[in-house]
């Protein structure tokens, strides 16, 4: 067979000649053995190698979300939702600081090229004594790598096989400072402390640029172990740590002994609140939200990106500090709070607040969760009466109670269980009259009022009730201020807005806000609504909230049992919701605690920190054509609906002309002098009516003595009174 096979061979042999190839190489067994026992191996580890590599991050500082505010300053960088630092500048930090963490974690830094193999040595042979790990032996550029990519702080082999390879890809990436620099401010120095900046404030109460050499050398002593060695109770394992950094730092002499032993015995005096987080956590927990939406993108904080907020950082800390204080100095059973500050301009949100204490004590959000808002509603029932021109600015309403003789199941009160009869509708929005706003929209309908509410920016459900009348339904506080902006800019309504703009690690736009405003709700009805909400602030349940320096418009609200407290008001150019409460919604007790008394209270100082701050012109609200007519004017008497309640009450009122024509016949309830005051005070605008009480076996009393006193009281209508005294 071979001898067959030969020619064929060597004719193959010739061809490859021919074209320049030799003849494929014959190996012997053993040969190929030794080819497979050490190829195979290596191709192997190649693969591995090959994998291994691919599943390391990109080398990159470019990391984490860069948060910038209104003004384009950067506020903080974002990890993740969770590792929040605040940046400041390498060439902004105290020498000091930067002297004893390199004295503590890395002398050779600006030495090595990411690496420190004497380290590395140094805790091999510690480990090996201890027979575990540790000591790491990982230099700041291996410890940023672990910070930036990493979530597990395990010290395991692989770990330090990928920190080390990041490390000489970042050394050969960034400069020394660029790396120190990013080191320091994402460092964790316990108590929720991402950074240098975050933890000098957080313990000391001052930024990273005042530090003094005790201080630094503390803040470095915490980095080998920061959720044990920040505590309190380990107090003495701190300062043996700080001592021995400072004896490190003479050594290296960038300090003398002198300043080392006074460092030793300067006593540290430790300002660790209860809440450690910034004052703007709620703030970027709903950037990050909005801008997930916006960018239809998951953990955005990942990425490098850019994103500029509508953040203003005096506001945002003002309105933390005066809620803080407020909810401190609150009556009791108050034990929680929210606030929103908007620009009436572009619905921009100036300042959020989701409530006292740290993120890790509580992750609820109360700027953005609902509550009850009680007679803060009230605005949007009446607004819905104007735009319906089922009230005239020359319109009264009745402030008395429903009969309760009826077969109706719902039989509102007011808050003080006294009523006031007849009043202008101007009156009783500014006095918060419950009954007249249910009279209000029993006359519009609870639809309706739902709607122009829905309009202007509660976008919560509503319950179509009675009860809606009294804000049973709930909203948030971010809600309720971008409803009350729509008012103050004559109706159009912006969507509120916490970014403006977003940009990738090249900057380039991702996303760009466009201010667009819709025309939703009446210029005169707004007005009209607009000029008696100042009315609630200047002589009625508000007067709390009062800048002496601008007009403010505002409305109060308290639910039932007072567990939830408002106060919405706004500037010309600036609306903040105010709420107060408790988690729980349990009663407060006391009957001088209402939105009036204490939200408004809120308001007004974080209002005036906030002008105190942004010094401008205090402007003008817009006046309405026809203004609602208070209760010395004359008026147009609003009949009580008998949709809902049936017969309204047992007293008639017969409204006649001069000449002895009953024009109509309303309802009419008394219980004391006061309220038949109220009525008596009220007449037909452009005929000389009056009023005819029907005899009834409860009204037979003294008139002349309750008309004496009213005449005392009431000069203007003076006259009025006493027309219908001689009619009598």
């Amino acid at each position: 067979m071979s001898t067959l096979l030969k020619p064929v061979q060597e004719s193959k042999a010739r061809i490859a000649k021919l074209l320049g190839k030799s003849p494929r190489p014959k190996f012997t067994r053993n040969q190929l053995l030794t080819i497979g026992l050490i190829g195979v191996p290596v191709a192997i580890g190649g693969i591995l190698a090959i994998k291994f590599m691919a599943s390391l991050p990109s080398a990159d500082l470019d990391k984490g979300l860069i948060v910038h505010d209104r003004a384009g300053k950067i506020v903080c960088t974002m990890l993740d939702e969770n590792r929040i630092s605040e940046t400041i500048p390498l060439k902004n930090i105290s020498p000091f600081v930067k002297k004893a963490v390199l004295a503590a974690e890395d002398g050779g830094f600006y030495k090595h090229n990411g690496v420190d193999l004497g380290g590395i040595a140094r805790a091999i042979i510690a480990d090996i004594s201890s027979k575990k790990m540790v000591q790491g032996g990982s230099t700041i550029t291996q410890q940023l790598a672990k910070v930036l990519y990493f979530e597990t702080s395990a010290r395991t082999i692989p770990q330090k096989i990928r920190e080390t390879i990041l490390a000489f890809q970042l050394e050969g990436k960034y400069s020394k400072d660029k790396i120190f620099d990013a080191y320091l401010n994402n460092i964790y120095l316990g108590q929720g402390a991402y950074g240098v900046e975050r933890a000098a404030r957080t313990y000391f109460g001052k930024s990273a640029s005042q530090l003094d050499l005790a201080e630094s050398s503390c803040l470095a002593a915490m980095i080998t172990s920061p959720s044990v060695l920040s505590r309190s109770d380990h107090r003495k394992e701190l300062t043996q740590r700080q001592h021995n950094i400072l004896d490190e730092m003479v050594s290296d002499k960038t300090i003398t002994k002198a300043q080392a032993d006074a460092a030793k015995k300067k006593q540290l005096k430790f300002k660790l609140a209860a809440n450690s987080s910034p004052s703007y956590m709620s703030f970027l927990d709903c950037v990050t939200n909005q801008l997930e939406r916006v960018t239809k993108t998951n953990s955005p904080w990942t990425r490098g990106w850019h994103v500029y907020t509508t953040m203003d950082q005096a506001a945002q800390r003002a309105a933390y500090a005066q809620l803080t204080e407020g909810v401190r100095k609150a009556p009791g059973g108050v034990t929680q709070g929210a606030l929103v500050s908007l620009s009436v301009e572009d619905g921009s949100v100036l300042a959020m607040v989701g409530g006292r204490g740290s993120k890790n004590s509580s992750q609820f959000n109360r700027a953005i969760a609902p509550h009850t808002t009680g007679s803060s509603f009230k605005p949007f029932v009446y607004l819905a009466a104007l735009e319906e021109q089922k009230i005239q600015p020359d319109s009264v309403i009745l402030d008395a109670p429903f009969d309760r003789s009826s077969n109706a199941s719902y039989d509102p009160a007011n808050f003080d269980g006294h009523y006031m009869g007849w009043m202008s509708v101007r009156r009783a929005l500014a006095l918060s009259r419950n009954t007249c706003a249910v009279r209000v929209l029993d006359l519009v309908g609870a639809g309706k009022v739902a709607e122009t509410a829905t309009k202007a920016g509660i976008k919560s459900e509503m319950y179509q009730s009675p009860s809606l009348a009294l804000g049973a339904s709930a909203a948030s506080p971010l809600e309720m201020a971008t409803a009350y902006s729509t008012l103050a800019r004559g109706g159009t309504y912006i969507e509120s807005t916490m970014i403006n703009r977003v940009t990738d690690a090249n900057d380039k736009t991702i996303f760009e806000r466009s201010p667009e405003g819709k025309k939703v709700l009446s210029t005169e009805a707004c007005a009209q609504l607009v000029d008696v909400l100042q009315d609630v602030v200047q002589k009625g349940t508000g007067t709390r909230a009062r800048l002496y320096d601008r007009p403010v418009a505002g409305k109060t609200g308290t639910s039932d049992g007072a567990r939830d407290l408002w106060f919405v008001g706004f500037t010309p150019d600036t609306v903040t919701a105010v709420w107060m409460g408790n988690d729980h919604n349990k009663r407060i007790p006391g009957m001088s605690v209402t939105g009036g008394t204490v939200a408004a209270g809120v308001w007004r100082n974080y209002m005036q920190a906030f002008y105190k701050a942004h010094p401008t012109p205090a402007g003008r609200f817009a006046e309405p054509a026809n203004p609602l007519m208070d209760d010395s004017s004359s008026f147009l008497l609003i009949p009580q609906g008998s949709s809902l309640f049936g017969d309204a009450g047992e007293f008639v009122e017969e409204i006649i002309e001069p000449d002895g024509n009953i024009i109509e016949s309303l309802p009419f309830f008394g219980r004391s002098g006061r309220e038949e005051r109220g009525v008596r005070r009220s007449y037909e605008v452009g005929r000389e009516a009056q009023y005819r009480p029907k005899h009834n076996r409860d009204f037979d009393h003294n008139i002349d003595q309750e008309f004496k006193k009213e005449i005392k009281r009431s000069g203007p209508i003076r006259k009025l009174f006493k027309k219908i005294k001689d009619w009598f």
